[in-house]
C-alpha cells in the first residue's frame, strides 16, 4: 500500500518545507540504491524538524494493517534530538498517534506499527527527525517502508 517503499523514485513521498528538509540519498541504502535522509548530515547545529510523509488508506474492516520499515541512525548523543514516527489525520494533518525515541546504534534496525485503528480513513505516515540546535547533530536514513494489509 506504500508507493515507492525503497525511495528509488521521486515519487509518492511529500517532503515538508522546513529549516532542513529531508531528502532522498544515496549515501546509504538497505535494500537498492536510496534512502530517504532524515535530519542534518553535516555542518552546524541548528534547530530542525525533517520529516517525509505519504497519504494511505486502510481499507474499513481491515484484520490487519501493520506498517514496517527500517531505519539507520548517527544521533549527537544529546537527549533531544530524536527520530520520531507520527500518524496524522490526512484532512487536517491532526496527530493521532506520535512515538519519538533516540537510538544511538548506527546500524540497520526494524520498527513495526499496528495500524488497524485506523482502518476506514485516509491518514498519512509521517517520519522524521528533530534536531534542537544543541552539542551535535543527528541524521537517520529510513527505507523499506511497507504496509501489510489483510481484511
Amino acid at each position: 500500500m506504500i508507493i515507492n517503499p525503497g525511495f528509488e523514485t521521486d515519487e509518492a513521498w511529500q517532503i515538508p518545507d522546513t529549516d532542513y528538509p529531508a531528502g532522498y540519498s544515496t549515501a546509504y541504502a538497505h535494500n537498492g540504491l536510496r534512502s530517504m535522509r532524515l535530519g542534518i548530515p553535516s555542518g552546524a547545529p541548528r534547530f530542525s524538524f525533517s520529516s517525509a510523509q505519504q497519504t494511505v488508506e486502510i481499507p474499513a474492516g481491515a484484520t490487519q494493517a501493520d506498517l514496517s520499515f527500517y531505519y539507520l541512525p548517527f544521533m549527537s548523543g544529546d537527549a533531544y534530538d530524536s527520530l520520531y514516527f507520527c500518524v496524522l489525520r490526512a484532512s487536517d494533518n491532526a496527530i493521532l498517534q506520535c512515538d519519538f525515541w533516540t537510538a544511538f546504534s548506527p546500524a540497520w534496525t526494524p520498527r513495526t506499527y499496528d495500524l488497524r485503528a485506523y482502518a476506514g480513513m485516509p491518514i498519512k505516515v509521517h517520519f522524521g527527525v528533530r534536531n534542537d540546535d544543541w552539542d551535535g547533530i543527528s541524521v537517520a536514513y529510513l527505507d523499506d517502508v511497507e504496509l501489510w494489509v489483510r481484511w
